[in-house]
């Protein structure tokens, strides 16, 4: 795989690597570096030998890049070692649906790339919904056991991940799904990097997909604030399935379509009324109870931490029939 120049320039400057101290300009500043330079109708190779008008951080940041032979090193490395790299002029339409300022510079990817074209790719962020879902083409955050069953039954997965991709492909059964074209793994980090879920894997999984299906979740939960933004900018049409308070107002507002089966996932809705959002968070929000109920509430949330919810429903049922 032959590169650029501009592509290892972009690689230098944006790439969070390991060896160095030196720090990556932020997608957001990327986004500034790129209107600069399309202003100017430059490229990004020209970072490395002109002075452009930046703020001064991002200055800074792009002469202590531009001292760095590690970055190519480490570029040239992975691409030794198979995987491939996918810079912004080579993405596939379904990445560039991204907004600017949340689009990656690049991507080391492994796997047949040709899944991302493919239609009607569903989100699921909450694995275990991947349970009683029948084999399609989804995307994740991540490959646990979940995962990996439903690639067993025949699902094909596209993998937008935190870690670098060799923390997977060390796997042969991950190598093995990755030969047969069933895997697709996407991440911003180098070889060896190990970090946690990002709240830009979960935009990028909820609003480069056609939809996305969504179980229950606690009003204080991670998801909350991103699947906000999906209704507020009509981005993806969003499912839901199961029981309990965060799917009851989802449907009730409006916000999905409660889920049927995967030949419908072409008709659901999309948001039509962001501003019935606020309403969502209304009705999860506890409502003032009497102390003994507070109390009970937590007794059950400590109690299901340890328990499963049959188990925990058969003692109370046994405790009640002995009373």
């Amino acid at each position: 795989m032959a590169l650029t120049q501009s592509e290892r320039a972009t690689y230098l400057f944006c790439a969070p690597l390991s060896h160095t101290r030196t720090t990556p300009l932020t997608l957001a500043e990327w986004q500034l570096v790129r209107e600069t330079l399309e202003a100017q109708h430059a490229r990004p190779k020209q970072l490395l030998t002109t002075t452009f008008d930046l703020p001064a951080p991002i200055h800074t940041k792009i002469m202590a890049r531009r001292q760095l032979g590690i970055a190519l090193y480490e570029l040239e490395n992975a691409i030794h070692q198979g995987f491939r790299v996918m810079f912004e002029a080579d993405m596939p339409v379904r990445l560039m649906r991204l907004i600017s300022a949340a689009r990656p510079p690049y991507l080391y990817y492994s796997g047949d790339r040709s899944l991302l074209a493919l239609p009607h790719v569903l989100t699921i962020l909450q694995t275990d919904l991947l349970t009683t879902l029948a084999p399609t083409v989804v995307m994740t955050t991540q490959v646990d056991e979940a995962v990996m069953a439903y690639l067993a039954r025949g699902g094909r997965v596209i993998a937008i991940v935190a870690e670098g991709l060799n923390t997977y492909t060390r796997q042969k059964a991950v190598r093995d799904l990755i030969a047969h074209g069933q895997l697709v793994l996407l991440t911003m980090q180098p070889l060896g990097s190990k970090t946690t879920q990002t709240d830009w894997q979960i935009y990028c999984a909820l609003h480069s997909a056609d939809a996305a299906l969504l179980g229950d979740v606690a009003r204080d939960d991670a998801l909350v604030p991103a699947i906000q933004r999906v209704c507020e900018t009509n981005a993806t049409r969003l499912y839901a399935t199961g029981e309990g308070p965060f799917v009851d107002a989802l449907i009730s507002t409006q916000q999905a379509t409660r889920f049927t089966t995967l030949e419908a996932l072409t008709s659901g809705q999309t948001t039509t009324d962001a501003s019935r959002f606020p309403e969502l968070l209304a009705r999860l929000t506890k409502k003032e109870l009497p102390a003994w109920q507070v109390a009970l509430y937590d007794a059950l949330d400590e109690a299901s931490a340890h328990v499963s919810k049959d188990a925990l429903t058969a003692l109370i049922t046994a405790h009640l029939a002995d009373d």
